[in-house]
């Protein structure tokens, strides 16, 4: 996982970005070169694609299996 990868938090503080839902004691998606939370709801999916692209530099780097 490089320095800036998003990744999954139970949240000590904060709102969502984008809806302002209160996150305290939820989990939510934390992406550090930014610095923004988001819910799960409203972050999920840029957070799974950032996933797949991290999961497929991971495999290509490692000469790992395709499958």
């Amino acid at each position: 996982m490089a320095k800036g990868d998003p990744y999954v938090i139970i949240a000590k503080f904060g709102t969502c970005k984008t809806c302002g839902t209160p996150l305290k004691g939820k989990e939510a998606i934390f992406w550090p070169l930014p610095r923004v939370i988001y819910c799960k709801p409203c972050g999920e999916p840029d957070y799974r694609k950032a996933r797949a692209l991290i999961d497929d530099e991971e495999r290509f780097f490692s000469g790992g299996d395709t499958q």
